[in-house]
């Protein structure tokens, strides 16, 4: 009988994860969607991505990709994991500092194996310049706020 393919729970972009100790519970810190950039090319910093799978047997090497918006690879992170009775599980994978070449939507895909489990998507955008705040003319007093 053939292993049972693993189910996402779970799968989230983050500066950092963690397990507690005693407890056994995981720390999820600074979840993110978007990556904000001043300019292209950026180096992002190190990053980490949480998953949570069920029906998980171990005895595999896991993968995680990071492709662009033409699907280029960027980079890809492994992971092997020992045969383990079957059991949710909760991991963090690591990332290393990825440079990214342009905006847009980019994509974060899981390997269990060969099998892609899933795909997800981040965007990537540049940040527009902070601005300055309005000077209104000498003697003119400030605006009334407004009521809803």
């Amino acid at each position: 009988m053939s292993e049972p393919t693993p189910q996402l729970n779970g799968m989230i972009v983050c500066d950092t994860a963690f397990q507690q100790a005693p407890s056994g519970k995981w720390c999820v810190i600074g979840s993110y969607n978007t990556v904000l950039v001043r300019e292209f090319p950026t180096t992002h910093m190190p990053f980490v991505v949480f998953l949570a799978l069920s029906d998980f047997t171990g005895n595999v090497a896991m993968r995680l990709v990071v492709r662009d918006p033409e699907g280029t690879q960027l980079c890809e992170v492994r992971g092997q994991f020992p045969k383990i009775p079957m059991t949710s599980v909760e991991l963090a994978m690591p990332f290393p500092p990825i440079t990214f070449q342009r905006a847009g939507t980019h994509s974060l895909e899981l390997y269990h194996g060969n099998t892609m489990l899933h795909m997800r998507s981040f965007q990537v955008l540049q940040a527009q310049q902070a601005q300055q705040p309005q000077q209104r003319p000498e003697g003119e007093p400030p605006a009334e706020p407004t009521g809803d």
